[in-house]
């Protein structure tokens, strides 16, 4: 199953970081708030583009028992 992550109103040329975790949470930072208490994270090496946005696609393997 295809998916994607997307991400937009970026700061151009930043490089993001994804935050998984399994806790909802209002964890202030920089001026806003985490909304999960992180588990994992993940810097993402392709910077955010010149618009703002970038997109990361990915599958999902279609297996029912997941």
């Amino acid at each position: 199953m295809p998916i994607s992550i997307q991400l937009s109103n970026g700061r151009p040329g930043a490089l993001p970081v994804l935050l998984i975790g399994l806790q909802d949470a209002a964890l202030p930072f920089d001026g806003g708030l985490i909304h999960v208490v992180p588990s994992f994270a993940f810097l993402i090496p392709v910077p955010i583009g010149a618009d703002g946005t970038l997109t990361i696609p990915g599958v999902l393997p279609g297996d029912a028992a997941l």
